[in-house]
């Protein structure tokens, strides 16, 4: 969590790795060695991320579930996912909240954000067009109702 602003920081994993195959598209660019590569926090040697976590498909979801509809685990539970796995992804978002205060500001392009993410500089960015957010919106699958225009007004 370095740097001045998390550019990609309120995209998920696996708008991620779909806009990386985008970006490749007609040429490599980034390397395919770091989309292949298993997700890693590189905490300890040998470590992936689905050691703890569910795969990112299942994380994502419940995420955008429990983020952006504001939905509760009785409800994410309803959408045929297990009681276990959604009790842990929401209660790992909620203990790592402290995180986000530490955090560089996000450039936001979903509907909704973190509480903690009040930063104006998010719609300074989209306003300004100097970031093509656009593209992330296009290959984003679980924020497709909301577009980057309306989220510029909500700024």
């Amino acid at each position: 969590m370095a740097g001045g602003i998390a550019i990609i920081g309120d995209v998920y994993k696996t708008d991620v790795y779909r806009l990386a195959r985008e970006i490749n598209r007609e040429r490599e660019i980034i390397p395919e060695k770091i989309i292949t590569k298993p997700p890693s926090a590189e905490l300890r040697p040998d470590q992936l991320d689905t050691d703890s976590l569910p795969e990112y498909d299942i994380l994502d979801s419940i995420l955008y579930q429990y983020i952006d509809l504001n939905k509760p685990a009785d409800g994410i539970v309803l959408e045929n996912y297990d009681r276990s796995v959604v009790d842990k992804v929401l209660r790992l978002v909620n203990y790592n909240e402290y995180k986000r205060h530490q955090a560089p500001p996000v450039l936001r392009i979903s509907s909704k954000h973190s509480a903690t993410d009040e930063n104006a500089y998010s719609c300074k960015i989209l306003r300004t067009g100097k970031v093509r957010s656009d593209h992330l919106r296009k290959y984003s699958k679980y924020d497709s109702q909301v577009s980057v225009s309306e989220s510029v007004k909500k700024c």
